[in-house]
């Protein structure tokens, strides 16, 4: 039996003219299935260079959970286009590599992350 992931509502776009409401949208809630996750804590060292991170043996993941308290670098199917996180990520996409760099020459990075299929 597959797993059940659910997600929140994130936005709610509402706009008003002179008191009146001319568009209303609240993205509700998804529950999507899935049949696979990995989750792991890695401890990136001071001054790193671009690592690949193991997604636990999923092959394509769907669904990125992050969370570190420095601000790191993280490549999605890349080494090269990085994107800047200081506290946390979350991604729906479909990727199959997975990458961290911890820039800072002074202090390492906690990262905890979970990937689904």
């Amino acid at each position: 039996m597959a797993d059940v992931l659910r997600v929140g509502e994130l936005a709610r776009l509402k706009l008003l003219r002179n008191g009146t409401v001319i568009y209303d949208q609240a993205y509700a809630p998804v529950e999507e299935s899935y049949t696979e996750h990995a989750g792991d804590r890695v401890i990136l060292g001071t001054n790193t260079t671009v690592d690949a991170v193991n997604l636990g043996g999923i092959a394509t993941a769907q669904h990125l959970m992050l969370e570190t308290d420095r601000v790191i670098n993280v490549g999605i199917d890349s080494q090269t286009n990085l994107i800047s996180v200081s506290k946390a990520l979350m991604i729906v996409s479909s990727f199959s590599a997975l990458y961290f760099q911890n820039e800072s020459i002074t202090n390492t990075a906690t990262v905890e992350f979970l990937v689904t299929d």
